[in-house]
């Protein structure tokens, strides 16, 4: 409920550095990862930590680098995604997931190859369960092409065509029922550093892959575009977030400076 006084509520002594991305389970439980040394005071809650809604606990002994982003899956399971290595016991190296006991790698190929450092900055699922994941990479468990973004499908990585030729920042699934009854269908849009998706060259730093290729959208960005962050609303616009600019554009303005909204329902 908005329509009162917001309240702030301390959730016990913070964290010791930065909180980068925020997942809460089915249960209520808030899971934090970024880059801090501790939350709360607690043992072992390096990087990562869990808020039940009274204190902070540990995820087995933490992890040991930066964690960018995190998602639940429909399992329940936590994915989590990052710049932290494997801390040698074969829980996954920028890529893991939290069973509820224990941190468990995801394939048997470690993603790798990302400039100046591989990265896992966005984890999303679609409408039939896959993981979708962006970041700094190339050829995600050793498959040509699966660069940037790829999927696992629960069995091995895939490539989205041929991929970006840039890093991506963020990813969204926009899922829907199709015209066949029970068949599931998924928009994923991608955004970051990148100017050509699947070979086309975009000016955009967005590009959405649909029907089993990728496409622009209908947008120009001016400016030097990066594009940081990109959100869709319920009545069917995507707000894109990013470092693009411009004063406007002859006959109309089509952003401000770091932010444009575009409908999507056409």
């Amino acid at each position: 409920d908005l329509s009162g006084t917001p309240t702030v509520n301390v959730m016990g002594t913070g964290l010791t550095g930065i909180a980068n991305t925020i997942a809460v389970s089915a249960d209520g439980d808030v899971y934090v990862g970024g880059n801090f040394a501790s939350a709360g005071g607690a043992a072992s809650t390096s990087y990562i930590a869990k808020w039940n809604g009274t204190s902070w606990s540990a995820l087995a002994t933490g992890l040991d680098g930066t964690v960018m982003s995190m998602a639940f899956a429909p399992n329940g399971d936590l994915y989590i995604g990052g710049s932290f290595p494997d801390l040698d016991s074969g829980s996954g190296k920028y890529l893991t997931y939290w069973d509820g006991s224990a941190f468990n790698p995801v394939g048997t190929v470690e993603l790798s190859g990302g400039t100046p450092a591989t990265i896992i900055r966005s984890i999303v699922f679609d409408a039939k369960g896959s993981l979708i994941v962006g970041g700094n990479f190339t050829n995600a468990g050793g498959v040509a092409n699966a660069d940037y973004i790829a999927k696992w499908n629960g069995s091995v990585w895939e490539a989205l065509g041929t991929g970006t030729n840039g890093n991506v920042y963020d990813v969204f699934v926009r899922k829907h029922d199709g015209s066949v009854t029970g068949t599931k269908l998924n928009q994923i849009y991608a955004a970051g550093l990148f100017t050509s998706a699947g070979g086309l060259t975009l000016t955009d730093r967005v590009a959405v892959w649909s029907n089993g290729a990728w496409q622009p959208l209908d947008i120009d960005l001016p400016g030097i575009a990066i594009v940081n962050s990109i959100l869709p609303a319920s009545d069917g616009s995507l707000y894109i977030g990013g470092s693009f600019s411009t004063a406007g554009e002859t006959p109309d303005v089509n952003a401000e400076t770091g932010i444009v909204a575009l409908n999507l329902n056409v």
